[in-house]
């Protein structure tokens, strides 16, 4: 009997599986899945909107949203970043400014 490699072993198992579904059930997934892919899915292609605020034209402004959302979150990142500071790195930085970088 020949050893079965694993990517035949796999075939078989998801043949298996598939063979074992109704048809009635392969089709509400089907279903279930496009109608995921097309109202719940954030596209890259759509600039994160779906399918659907696409084709029926609902979104509302996402892209510009996400734009101000991106900008407030970097400028919050960087001021939180700023204000950190350090007892101990303070007076390296300061002597680090004058000093010339070794090569």
């Amino acid at each position: 009997m020949p050893v079965l490699g694993r990517e035949s072993t796999e075939g078989l198992v998801a043949e298996q599986a598939l063979y074992s579904v109704s048809i009635e059930r392969l089709r509400s997934l089907v279903e279930f899945f496009i109608e995921q892919h097309n109202t719940q899915m954030p596209h890259s292609a759509f600039t994160g909107q779906t399918p659907d605020e696409i084709y029926f034209d609902t979104a509302v402004d996402l892209p510009a949203q996400l734009a101000a959302a991106r900008t407030k979150a970097r400028a919050e990142r960087l001021a939180a970043n700023r204000a950190l500071t350090c007892s101990e790195c303070s007076g390296q930085q300061a002597s680090l400014l004058g000093s010339p970088i070794p090569l």
